[in-house]
């Protein structure tokens, strides 16, 4: 073999060495750009899904906070009407012209505000003014004033109109509340019915 078949023969060996180096370099960019295209969508994804679970407990935090500062509005609401008809209770129990049967709703009713505001000044932790109550006021000062068949009438509009509205506030507190408020929602809404049905029988007269 003469020295010039040798030459060409090394110069084309070369020469594929190189084309398929070349080539494996050219494959091995393409790989590996691919991966990193890969690697920065999954991260742009990963970063996405955090942003988004970020600004849904964002989101849920000041709607947790509301709730809790609604739930504790209607608690004090609720506790500031309480007293108000135990105090009313108290007032038509006192007066000595006023009928028995009325007399009876009274007693009955009193002892059960009584227990309600106790539970509800526990949960709220704070003392309740009977004078912040958004019950019928101008009723309230009539059974203050009244005597005799204008006293039993101005509390038995009372109780009528006041257990219907405090019964749906102890609902909604059933609805919305922990399971401590719910059995003190359900044990009220009874004792308030009860203190109803004394109501309907006594106005049927």
């Amino acid at each position: 073999m003469s020295s010039d078949t040798i030459r060409d023969g090394a110069a084309t060996s070369s020469s594929d060495t190189y084309s398929l180096i070349g080539r494996g370099l050219r494959i091995g960019s393409a790989v590996l750009a691919s991966a990193l295209v890969v690697g920065l969508s999954a991260c742009g994804d990963s970063d996405e899904a955090a942003l988004e679970g970020s600004q849904h407990q964002s989101s849920q935090a000041p709607s947790a906070v509301a709730s809790t500062a609604a739930i504790r509005d209607n608690l004090a609401q609720l506790a500031a009407d309480t007293a108000a008809l135990k105090k009313a209770s108290q007032t038509l129990i006192a007066k000595e012209t006023v009928s028995e049967e009325t007399r009876k709703i009274a007693q009955q009713a009193e002892p059960i505000f009584a227990e309600e505001e106790s539970q509800l000044v526990k949960t709220l932790g704070v003392d309740v003014d009977p004078s912040e109550t958004k019950l019928d006021t101008a009723t309230m000062a009539r059974l203050e004033n009244e005597e005799g068949p204008h006293a039993d009438m101005a509390y038995l509009t009372l109780m009528e109109g006041s257990l219907d509205k405090m019964l749906g506030q102890w609902e909604e507190l059933e609805k919305h509340g922990g399971n401590d408020l719910q059995e003190l929602a359900r044990s009220s809404q009874q004792q308030l019915e009860d203190i109803q049905q004394a109501l309907e029988k006594r106005m049927q007269y």
